[in-house]
């Protein structure tokens, strides 16, 4: 039986939001996204920072809003400036997941990402991490250009996703990471589950879910998880 693990990315194997972030970055080049997007995009962080929206509406509308700004870029400009920008991604990354990700290599177990993140961000570290398959917020491109449909948004309803692959792989994940409720579907499927950042009312809702500090060495996580897949394997 071929085991899988399941991750959120953002908060979980990165510090902070890759969309809100790669906004951020096509601000201050000047690129692509006008002046109108970027203060709805404001106006959004600012409802959400005051409690005005709930966090899935956040996630939600400004992945539609960046849709609309994106429509029309050119997919090689695209490219070019996804490029520019991972340099900077590649900070963010949390410094335990190479470790993780060398762990999970050297047990087989394939790592499966489900996130609201854009793919387009976490396919530079596919090779790196040996991630197969990730299900995020995915553009359309046709004719040399993005057109500003989502082909998919996983950062929505992730129960439908871990419930396709476990009929897939005819068991649930091994192993599961994640920092916010909205990870639940990860966290609660599998036999070991990371509360990245040990967020109290996710973990009050995880039962047997273990806190992971975002500062944690790899060596450290390694050691811990061994542990703690070794306690659940004996039960």
């Amino acid at each position: 039986m071929e085991r899988y693990a399941l991750f959120d990315w953002d908060g979980t194997l990165r510090e902070g939001y890759t969309l809100f972030e790669w906004i951020g970055f096509l601000r201050e080049r000047g690129e692509i996204l006008s002046a109108r997007v970027l203060k709805r995009h404001d106006r959004l962080v600012a409802d959400y920072r005051d409690g005005r929206i709930s966090h899935d509406v956040l996630a939600r509308e400004s992945c539609q809003n960046y849709e609309e700004g994106i429509r029309g870029t050119r997919v090689e400009r695209y490219e070019a400036l996804r490029s520019e920008y991972h340099r900077y991604d590649r900070t963010r990354q949390l410094a335990f997941a190479p470790a993780l990700f060398r762990w999970l290599k050297d047990r087989g177990i394939q790592p499966i990402v489900i996130t609201g993140a854009p793919v387009d961000m976490i396919e530079a570290y596919f090779g790196e991490y040996g991630i197969g398959e990730a299900y995020g917020h995915r553009l359309e491109m046709r004719d040399g250009r993005l057109t500003g449909n989502a082909l998919e948004n996983c950062g929505f309803h992730k129960e439908r996703k871990v419930r396709e692959l476990a009929e897939r792989f005819g068991c649930p994940p091994m192993l599961a990471a994640g920092d916010s409720d909205s990870d639940l579907p990860l966290l609660l499927a599998a036999k070991t589950a990371l509360v990245v950042g040990g967020r109290a009312e996710t973990l009050a809702r995880v039962p047997g879910g273990k806190s992971v500090p975002r500062e944690i060495e790899g060596v450290t996580l390694i050691q811990n998880l061994e542990n703690w897949i070794g306690e659940c394997e004996a039960i």
